[in-house]
């Protein structure tokens, strides 16, 4: 158990306690969908203890075709039928413990939600996205936005450079 979650005074008013397979944790989750390039087409912040499945269809709403997501987000039949009416395909990686069938195609991409993976590492590392020295919730929602931000701005220029870059050979 996490011992400093009594010490926290800044995020004691809306933070949750939560489990995860790598024991106990406290604070918010940030959860979000990207395209094929890696670029961000919604992002939401919830409390800990809000299951994954449950944020899925608040992050799907702004988008239409077909969504890979891990484990975590598989979906009961109902609201599978539901994102289906709307022009969402919900496809979720089975558990260990399941067996499913699946055609080459989303075996293909399931195995490619690396994108985001590495989306969210590179928030973390390199625009310090964690960050443990809040005064305030809003400065510390703030930050949050600002390593976004940041973060997208990065990859327009990137795309910018190396656009005028071939333009100019």
């Amino acid at each position: 158990m996490n011992h400093k979650i009594y010490s926290h005074k800044v995020t004691k008013v809306i933070a949750r306690r939560s489990k995860s397979t790598k024991g106990w944790w406290y604070g918010f989750k940030m959860s979000g969908i990207c395209n094929e390039h890696g670029d961000f087409e919604n992002i939401i912040f919830s409390y800990a203890n809000i299951a994954d499945c449950k944020i899925a269809e608040k992050l799907a709403e702004v988008v239409k075709g077909t969504i890979f997501a891990d484990a975590g987000y598989l979906q009961k039949k109902d609201v599978l039928k539901q994102m289906e009416e709307k022009g969402i395909k919900f496809e979720a990686a089975p558990r260990k413990n399941m067996n499913r069938l699946m055609s080459r195609f989303e075996c293909y991409h399931i195995k490619h939600r690396s994108i985001i993976e590495s989306d969210w590492g590179t928030l973390k590392n390199n625009f310090q996205l964690e960050y443990h020295k809040a005064r305030s919730i809003i400065g510390m929602f703030q930050h949050f936005f600002y390593s976004i931000a940041a973060y997208m701005i990065n990859r327009n220029l990137d795309f910018y450079q190396n656009f005028f870059r071939l333009r100019l050979i």
